[in-house]
Order: C-alpha cells, then sequence, then structure tokens
C-alpha cells in the first residue's frame, strides 16, 4: 500500500480475516522487520530474487496450514 509501512500493510489484511495466511516479499533481508511481522501474524517471508520452487513451496505451505486449521 503505497504511503504505508510493511506492517501497516500486514494488519489491514489481517483485520478482516485474522486467520489469513500472508507471505510477505521485499528485496531487502531486514530480518527486525520479518520478526515484528511473525509477531503480528504473517506466515512466510520470501526475498527476491527468489526461484519459481521457492515460492510454490512457500504457497503450498500456507495451504496445507490452511487445511490443518
Amino acid at each position: 500500500m503505497p504511503g504505508t509501512d510493511d506492517l501497516y500493510g500486514l494488519e489491514g489484511i489481517r483485520q478482516p480475516d485474522p486467520y489469513a495466511k500472508v507471505v510477505m516479499v521485499s528485496a531487502l533481508n531486514q530480518t527486525k522487520l520479518i520478526f515484528e511481522a511473525v509477531r503480528k501474524g504473517l506466515h512466510d517471508f520470501v526475498v527476491k530474487p527468489f526461484l519459481p520452487e521457492q515460492l510454490q513451496q512457500t504457497m503450498g505451505n500456507c495451504v496445507a496450514a490452511s487445511i490443518a486449521m
């Protein structure tokens, strides 16, 4: 979302559906941001550049976690 930070966007996505699985994609590997986002409900984080197989595995993990709920 333009004009907002990543964590604000995460909260905005999870507010209407707290069970939503959210994956952030970023060109920056910001450890502090990742840990804070996980505390706020982030499911996974992918750093660019990534291989298509990595994204496919991450999305598969999201689906599996949703089914297991």
